[in-house]
């Protein structure tokens, strides 16, 4: 288990989720965000997971495109977030350090979230609404990470 707040192992590389979170909160719609590791099934290491709060009115209005534009311009593929969770809080502690325990146990399993949830598939040209058909199909291998 990595250790609260620096890096977790996809794709045989190290990913430190505060360089993530650096260049997310940059973006315009975010308020605030928190990278973390998640299990896929049948995969290798942990993939890219953010929870993000934003000042959109709704997941609906948040710009997707110019988001992984970003993403893409400014981190290695590895370390692009695969999963968006769409949050309208993030729960902190005493000296405001975001408790990240609660968003790994969750990952993007639908059955334990009420939010938003967005996947970037293999070979996409961007995120997605992760809908039951393709949670069922990331829990049967049907996609290659």
């Amino acid at each position: 288990m990595d250790r609260v707040g620096d890096t977790f192992r996809w794709k045989g590389e190290n990913v430190s989720t505060e360089e993530v979170e650096a260049v997310i909160n940059d973006f315009d719609q975010v308020e605030m965000s928190c990278v973390y590791g998640v299990l896929i099934p049948n995969t290798e290491g942990r993939a890219g997971m953010v929870s993000l709060v934003t000042n959109s009115q709704s997941h609906k209005d948040f710009d997707f495109s110019r988001f992984y534009l970003k993403l893409q311009g400014s981190l290695p593929e590895y370390a692009i977030p695969k999963f968006i969770r769409f949050t309208p809080e993030l729960i902190t502690t005493a000296t405001l350090k975001i408790q990240k325990g609660n968003l790994k146990k969750e990952s993007f399993n639908l059955e334990k979230i009420e939010d938003t949830l967005y996947i970037l598939l293999p070979n996409s040209p961007g995120y997605e609404l992760l809908t039951k058909e393709i949670y069922d199909g990331i829990l049967n291998s049907k996609y290659n990470f």
